[in-house]
């Protein structure tokens, strides 16, 4: 949930520290990629030195193979590290403020059964941009999963401490949607979908999906139902 009066908030800072098995898990997988590579890399360079015309073929599908392992430490870029008064700061340095925070997404893994009912990560969706949220790769996962129910239940204003008269300072929607009334939300992919509202607070609403996702919205991503 938006939250106008959070940057001036003072908190101690949460820092997403990875545990030292999950780069144990990740080294494996990338010595699993790497070394074939490698060997990949030196038979197609000792093919074209002997003159064979496999050799390019060889060593360009052998880097691709390694470049696979080049995935794990990128997309960990974009991972939380920090949450404080300001806002997300991922691993790569960007920050991401609160007043542009819109919702927080739970992501589970689909397989040829179906979609796990375990949640493998969480998505902090900001008008800029997305950040991903690994709780269970984290040393203080406890720590992060208060952050995480604090986001879900209130929004940043839930997670800073904001009192309630603080959250009631934003412009307030004087005839929206009353808990329990059925809408057209517009999720964070930009569609838009029937929803139920839950809760209002300071001018934002709580809608749940058919698919049990729930948001905070602003009233402007709200319409009848069709």
């Amino acid at each position: 949930m938006p939250c106008g009066s959070c940057d001036s908030r003072a908190v101690t800072p949460i820092e997403v520290r990875t545990k030292s098995s999950y780069f144990t898990r990740i080294g494996i997988v990338m010595a699993m990629f790497l070394l074939p590579a490698t060997c990949g890399i030196i038979a197609g360079i000792r093919a074209v030195i002997a003159g064979t015309s496999n050799g390019l073929p060889i060593v360009g599908v052998a880097a691709l193979f390694g470049a696979v392992a080049l995935v794990f430490p990128i997309g960990r870029r974009s991972w939380v590290r920090y949450l404080d008064d300001r806002g997300v700061t991922t691993r790569s340095g960007r920050l991401y403020p609160w007043h542009e925070f819109q919702a927080i997404t739970e992501q589970r893994m689909r397989g040829r059964y179906g979609t796990s009912p375990a949640v493998n990560n969480y998505l902090l969706v900001f008008r800029s941009g997305k950040a991903g949220l690994f709780h269970q790769m984290a040393e203080n996962d406890m720590e992060v999963m208060g952050a995480v129910l604090s986001l879900q239940r209130g929004g940043p204003a839930a997670l800073l401490g904001v009192p309630p008269q603080a959250q009631q300072a934003s412009p307030v929607a004087p005839s929206g949607p009353a808990p329990g009334a059925h809408v057209r939300a517009q999720g964070p992919d930009g569609n838009w979908y029937p929803a139920v509202v839950q809760q209002t607070s300071g001018g934002q609403y709580l809608v749940a999906f058919p698919n049990g996702q729930q948001l905070w919205l602003p009233v402007d991503r709200l319409a009848p139902p069709s």
